[in-house]
């Protein structure tokens, strides 16, 4: 009988003890679920608009994220970019501070860029003697016009401009309102002119040396020639003329030249006169 009662003693205490044990489980399930809670973890995305991709990350709530690598973004024809810090906003007008920004949900942040024009080189050759000029100028945009350079005449040739083209031997001209997307050499053109002879028949009269003149330039008068009498006459020179016939007239003051010419002298002839003496032997 002692037996029978020791045995549902310790039987009831074990029920005791495996009720106890299963609460104390209850309230073990609660606390992991609660740390559980705390860990929750949000995704933080990095859009780097148009640069190199840049992984996004994972953070605890209430967390800060690790300032990544900065990306880079490749160059176009027109700009080149800088990186210029990480923003909240699409707009860009809200910095993320890593130091002090926490995550609280899925979180997006965008990259900001500052652009910076390419610039191309347009080089001037001004096939005149002078050193070559370069000038820098932004993609797409226009060159601005030199001042039309010069070349120094040479004694019987002078070189007017004619403009600058995109080809050494000055076949394609080149348009200052055409935009500039890549480095480009320019070359001025010239147009020799070269000096016109301008020859003086003396008809007879002494020898006039041939003057070379520009074209658009005038020539000088000369010394007037002489010309030798003969036994009938006299001569007196009269000018220089445009036509072998005479008829029109060079004007040394007015008249340019504008190609060779020949110019004729007019002669004045005056008769000489010879004395005839009459003797008439009769004391007179």
């Amino acid at each position: 009988m002692k037996k029978r009662k020791l045995f549902l003693g310790v039987l009831l205490a074990s029920a005791a003890f495996s009720f106890t044990a299963c609460g104390n489980n209850s309230k073990s399930d609660d606390i992991d679920d609660q740390v559980q809670t705390d860990e929750t973890k949000y995704t933080v995305t990095f859009d780097s608009n148009g640069g190199s991709n840049v992984s996004s990350v994972e953070v605890v709530s209430g967390g800060k994220v690790t300032r990544p690598n900065n990306p880079t973004k490749t160059a176009t024809a027109a700009e080149t970019y800088t990186f210029a810090g990480w923003y909240k906003d699409q707009a860009l007008t809200a910095e993320f501070n890593f130091d002090i920004e926490t995550i609280t949900a899925a979180t997006t942040i965008y990259a900001k860029w500052t652009a910076t024009p390419v610039e191309y080189v347009v080089t001037f050759n001004y096939n005149n003697g002078d050193a070559a000029t370069t000038v820098n100028v932004n993609y797409n945009s226009t060159v601005t016009r030199p001042t039309d350079p010069t070349k120094a005449n040479e004694d019987n040739t002078k070189y007017a401009f004619a403009g600058w083209y995109t080809n050494e031997a000055c076949t394609e001209s080149f348009d200052f309102a055409t935009p500039i997307t890549g480095a480009i050499s320019l070359y001025a053109k010239w147009e020799a002119t070269d000096k016109v002879s301008v020859i003086f028949d003396s008809n007879g009269g002494s020898s006039v040396d041939t003057q070379l003149v520009f074209p658009g330039e005038k020539a000088t008068a000369p010394t007037a020639p002489t010309k030798t009498a003969t036994a009938a006459e006299t001569y007196t020179f009269a000018g220089w003329y445009k036509d072998a016939e005479l008829q029109y007239a060079f004007d040394f003051d007015n008249d340019t030249i504008t190609e060779a010419i020949t110019l004729y002298a007019k002669w004045t002839a005056t008769p000489v006169e010879y004395v005839v003496t009459f003797n008439y032997n009769n004391g007179d």
